[in-house]
């Protein structure tokens, strides 16, 4: 295969890869689209604190995003609001710059973390199912953060003998 751009390449191209090289070029697709959206965020960011939106006809950064752009309302609140956050969070911010954090995960994380807790859930991030993220932020709240990350949740269908057995 050729070194040009990935982007650039053929469906048939891409499958032709061999699995751990389809798996390599699928994360960094992935880091990549985080980083995109960081990068809007920030542009929808400086739209709002230089005014910019209304040299186009409107009264904000969404608004624009949605205008000209034709992005949802949500996804460019979405990525205005985690550009702000990871002003803060030099950790996270590290991470999603690297793309080595997913879009999902972080959009969820920056709501709660905070500088003294970003390393916790950074490692969540990337260790967890999104699923088991968003537990954990939920029960965040509660009782901070906790040693849940290093855990990994298995799924067992067991006779019921079995299952009083395991409670």
């Amino acid at each position: 295969m050729n070194s040009e751009d990935p982007s650039l390449w053929t469906l048939s191209q891409i499958a032709d890869l061999d699995p751990e090289a389809l798996h390599q070029l699928t994360q960094r697709a992935a880091g990549t689209l985080t980083r995109c959206r960081v990068l809007l965020g920030r542009c929808l960011v400086a739209i709002d604190q230089t005014d910019a939106h209304e040299h186009y006809g409107c009264h904000n950064s969404v608004h624009y995003a949605h205008t000209v752009l034709g992005l949802e309302d949500q996804e460019a609140r979405d990525c205005r609001r985690v550009a702000e956050r990871l002003e803060d969070l030099p950790i996270l911010r590290q991470a999603a710059e690297k793309g080595e954090i997913g879009w999902c995960a972080l959009r969820e994380v920056v709501r709660q973390a905070t500088p003294d807790d970003e390393a916790y859930w950074l490692k969540a991030a990337q260790t967890c199912t999104m699923r088991r993220l968003e537990r954990l932020l939920r029960r965040r709240g509660q009782d901070g953060p906790t040693q849940e990350a290093d855990r990994v949740e298995l799924r067992l269908t067991v006779p019921a003998e079995i299952m009083a057995m395991l409670q």
